[in-house]
């Protein structure tokens, strides 16, 4: 079935019956993933087509989730143009419009859902430079990182 339907090819980056990673091979009987944490799965084709199979690469583009915590004082606006202007320095970021928006109103922050895109090989290089870029951005604009308050 997968060598005729084609549902991934070698290169993807795939969730198989929960596994992770990288197709390196498809033989007659099995597929060969590559974990990120470097680990060779090889499954069954049958169970890989007898359940939900999970592409990423099939649409070119990821979205990358990240959670930003913004104190209560901070004007939303603000970081919100400061998160935007910090993601611009992110050059492997694909340039679709990022998603900033306050997720919810927690504890000690209000936090923020920042939402850039990436392709599924620049995936994990956007997530953390994301962060990298956002962390010296609120700092150089002097936003607080904020942390629980004993009373």
């Amino acid at each position: 079935m997968i060598l005729i339907f084609k549902p991934y090819k070698v290169g993807d980056l795939v969730d198989l019956k929960g596994t992770f990673g990288n197709v390196e091979e498809i033989q007659i009987f099995n597929t060969v993933i590559r974990t990120p944490d470097n680990k060779r799965v090889v499954i069954p084709n049958g169970i890989a087509t007898s359940d939900v199979m999970t592409n990423l690469s099939a649409n070119g583009k990821l979205r990358v989730d990240l959670t930003v915590a913004m104190p209560y004082e901070e004007d939303f606006d603000r970081v919100k143009s400061i998160i935007r202007g910090a993601l611009d320095g992110v050059d492997s970021r694909l340039s679709d419009e990022p998603t900033i928006e306050i997720q919810k109103f927690a504890e000690n922050a209000v936090l923020l859902d920042v939402r850039p895109f990436a392709t599924d090989k620049t995936y994990w290089d956007v997530y953390y430079k994301s962060y990298k870029e956002i962390k010296k951005a609120l700092g150089e604009n002097g936003i607080r990182v904020t942390y629980p308050v004993e009373l």
